[in-house]
C-alpha cells in the first residue's frame, strides 16, 4: 500500500505513527517537504543525528544580501 501525502498540512488530523517509524517535521514548518508530504520515516532509514545547522537561507528575501542567513550558519544543534 502506497502513502498518500497530507495535502492539508494546515489543518492535518491526529495521526498514527508505525512502530519503528518517525514522523519528522521541518524546522521551516510552512514550506517544509517533510513527513506530511512524504510520509513516516522507518527507523532502519535514520543514520545518524544533526549536530549543526550547516547553512540557512530566507526564500522570501528580496535581495542577494539578505538571502542568506548568516547569524544560523554553524550553529551547534541542541
Amino acid at each position: 500500500r502506497g502513502f498518500v501525502p497530507f495535502v492539508d498540512k494546515d489543518n492535518m488530523n491526529p495521526v498514527i505513527v508505525p512502530k519503528d517509524s518517525y514522523f519528522v517535521m521541518g524546522d521551516n514548518r510552512d514550506n517544509s517537504l517533510d513527513s506530511r508530504y512524504w510520509g513516516y520515516v522507518n527507523k532502519k532509514h535514520l543514520v545518524g543525528k544533526a549536530l549543526i545547522i550547516y547553512f540557512s537561507w530566507d526564500s522570501n528575501a528580496m535581495d542577494a544580501l539578505h538571502y542568506i542567513r548568516w547569524s544560523r550558519i554553524a550553529w551547534l544543534i541542541k
